[in-house]
């Protein structure tokens, strides 16, 4: 029995450390932590990633156990490094079901995983011989010191990018298949709508990221939980309905309304340039339709990311000027 309340113990800290850490890295975006968002063509700071995907779980554990030898419960602690084994497990599994093994560089992710593993075992142990040493005392301050150090020297070295060729081919080639899939399982119903080129490269765009984010196994949980969920999304395309419905019926649903929203904003842009567009403008207008779908300015910027790939890709070649920072810097006209 004591076994078993060890093992539900671990077992709860390593699903706490696991959402915990996935929150804190979801903050530290702007520190260079990767996302895993299929629009993102930036891995980030290489240090920084590595150092927080091995350390993070790690640090969690000794906090929690720095806590129960506190309380006089340091007989949990003795086989916490599983813990951080359990959570790279629930990692693994996160990736599984939302898909994203396309999009990771898998050698990386098992090296990572053993590193962060070992390390945690044998500071696991050393702290089984002395837990006082995971509290903080005076006796370690030549330690801190070198810690501070070490960390002045990562800071340094974590100016290097992570961006390399690799990731964008793994992240472009991911896009290629998804765009092509969605052509042959949707591409009729969709020209059935007749769309304008725009248009039909702005759905895709959003099929591919709705999809990215909402995989089939999360779609099918949410149809399981229609009956506390009343107008919610539903679908690859996550449009909004009072029950479940097919994915082929809301790519027919999602697609009228990027039609119905891209003519109603291609209207009002061009009554407000007074019926004289510049090349811009159609950047402009697609910025807007894809707010007016999913209110969220990241949405906008990854669902505009795809958009420029599928155009550089499939449809036309790309232009010469930074749309984005031509819109930026023109946007009263288009407001």
């Amino acid at each position: 029995m004591e076994l078993l309340y060890e093992f539900i113990t671990i077992l709860l800290i390593a699903i706490g450390v696991f959402f915990f850490t996935n929150y804190i890295g979801g903050m530290s975006l702007s520190r260079g932590y990767v996302s895993l968002n299929a629009g993102t063509v930036q891995d980030g700071h290489l240090l920084f990633n590595w150092f927080y995907k091995i350390l993070a779980p790690i640090l969690c554990c000794i906090l929690v156990g720095a806590f129960l030898y506190l309380v006089n419960l340091e007989k949990y602690t003795k086989n916490l490094w599983l813990a951080v084994l359990i959570c790279w497990g629930l990692r693994l599994v996160y990736n599984f079901i939302f898909q994203k093994f396309e999009v990771i560089n898998k050698v990386e992710f098992s090296i990572l995983l053993f590193i962060s593993v070992f390390l945690s075992y044998l500071i696991n142990t050393n702290l089984n011989e002395k837990p006082s040493l995971a509290l903080p005392s005076w006796d370690n301050i030549i330690s801190e010191i070198w810690l501070l150090l070490f960390f002045f020297v990562y800071q340094i070295f974590n100016n290097f990018d992570a961006t390399n060729e690799k990731t964008i081919k793994r992240k472009n080639n991911y896009l290629k298949r998804k765009y092509l899939n969605f052509k042959e399982l949707y591409g009729a119903v969709i020209y059935d709508l007749k769309p304008n080129i725009e248009s039909e490269k702005l759905i895709y765009s959003i099929l591919i990221y709705e999809n990215f984010n909402r995989p089939f196994f999360v779609r099918k949980i949410e149809n399981l939980l229609s009956a506390f969920r009343k107008n919610a999304t539903y679908g690859v395309m996550q449009v909004t309905h009072e029950i479940p419905i097919t994915d082929l019926y809301s790519v027919e649903i999602g697609s009228k309304k990027i039609i119905a929203l891209y003519s109603k904003v291609e209207k009002t842009t061009l009554e407000k340039l007074n019926g004289v567009p510049d090349d811009w403008t159609p950047f402009a207008i697609l910025r807007r339709v894809i707010w007016l779908y999913n209110n969220s300015d990241d949405y906008v910027a990854q669902v505009l990311e795809i958009n420029s790939f599928l155009e550089s890709t499939f449809y036309n070649p790309p232009k010469t000027v930074d749309k984005e920072m031509y819109f930026d810097a023109n946007y009263s006209k288009y407001s």
